[in-house]
């Protein structure tokens, strides 16, 4: 187990229970007439959320690292039909996810293409993308707007350690606005896990020393350390 909120059984119920949706997604979008776009976009998107929550779910488990790396790659062409020019959580959770499991998504010439056909100005992806190698991180509204500790990253690079512990302090308040906020003190099995995913990707391409956080319960410190 890496989760410390919920146990074994819970995450078991929890994948089973999405696997029966996800079925039922698949086995019914191919019967839905193709004018109607808004309602195969929305079940799409289904599919790779449900996705998505089922590979975090098995982290939070305790699963091996590379059986999740390949349920990840499996999940690539859910993403890339769920993809549009709106960068939600889970999307970018997904890219932070293909940083920490050494799967380079921006050698996918499919998403590429989604990249240009949206026309995606995004400053964290655009770091996931080319690691350090960021121009102006400050012309990024994403960034400006709502990640301003993320411009503080390239603008203070002695206080990153800092910056990143303050970061996970903060993260699950953050999420207040998420729908997944507040999953693990319902009823129902809708809980899959709370990680950090985006900050320890950062962690992970900036090469942020992570020693003073590893045990932060949020952060998924053998993922940002896999494959070495």
């Amino acid at each position: 187990m890496r989760d410390k909120i919920k146990d074994n059984e819970y995450f078991k119920c929890y994948i089973d229970k999405q696997k029966n949706r996800l079925k039922f997604y698949k086995n019914k979008l191919p019967e839905i007439d193709t004018s109607k776009e808004k309602i195969i976009r929305s079940m799409k998107n289904a599919i790779f959320t449900i996705n998505f929550e089922v590979i975090v779910a098995k982290y939070s488990k305790g699963d091996d690292l590379n059986l999740i790396r390949e349920e990840y790659i499996k999940a690539i062409p859910a993403f890339r039909e769920a993809f549009s020019d709106i960068i939600d959580m889970n999307t970018l959770q997904f890219i932070a996810l293909s940083v920490l499991l050494n799967v380079d998504l921006f050698d996918d010439e499919e998403f590429l293409v989604l990249l240009d056909k949206f026309e995606v100005s995004h400053g964290v992806i655009e770091i996931f993308r080319s690691k350090e190698d960021v121009i102006d991180i400050n012309s990024y509204k994403d960034i400006k707007q709502f990640r301003p500790w993320v411009a503080e990253l390239y603008q203070k690079p002695e206080e990153r350690e800092a910056i990143i512990s303050k970061q996970l302090s903060n993260w699950y308040r953050s999420q207040r606005s998420s729908y997944f906020y507040g999953y693990d003190k319902v009823k129902e099995p809708l809980y899959f896990g709370y990680w950090a995913l985006e900050i320890a990707a950062l962690v992970k391409v900036l090469h942020i020393p992570d020693d003073s956080f590893k045990n932060h319960k949020y952060y998924p410190y053998d993922l940002v350390h896999f494959g070495g």
